[in-house]
C-alpha cells in the first residue's frame, strides 16, 4: 500500500487475480462509503466515497509500467462512470 499521487492509492496483491482484486475492493470502497463524518454538534456532514480501478497482470507477463498505466485507466474510467465504483481495466 502507497500514496501513488495527491488522492490516489496503490495496492499490489501479489498472487491474487482479478477476482480476489475485486471483491477486496468492493469491501474497501463499501466501508469507506459507512464512514459518517460529523460536526461538532454531531451533524452529518460529508460522506466519503472511493473509486477503485483494476488491473490485473500474470507473473510472466508483467511489466510494472504498463500494469500502472492499465489500473490508472480503470480507475478514471470509474470516475468519469459517475464515481463510488470499482471499474476494471479491459485488454
Amino acid at each position: 500500500v502507497a500514496r501513488y499521487g495527491g488522492e490516489e492509492i496503490a495496492v499490489i496483491l501479489p498472487k491474487t487475480n482479478d477476482f480476489g482484486g475485486s471483491v477486496l475492493a468492493e469491501r474497501v470502497r463499501e466501508a469507506i462509503a459507512a464512514i459518517n463524518i460529523r460536526d461538532m454538534a454531531g451533524r452529518s456532514i460529508q460522506q466519503i466515497t472511493a473509486s477503485v480501478g483494476i488491473a490485473e497482470g500474470l507473473d510472466d507477463e508483467i511489466v510494472p509500467v504498463d500494469l500502472i498505466k492499465k489500473a490508472d485507466q480503470a480507475l478514471y474510467a470509474a470516475k468519469n462512470n459517475g464515481r463510488n465504483q470499482v471499474c476494471h481495466h479491459c485488454a
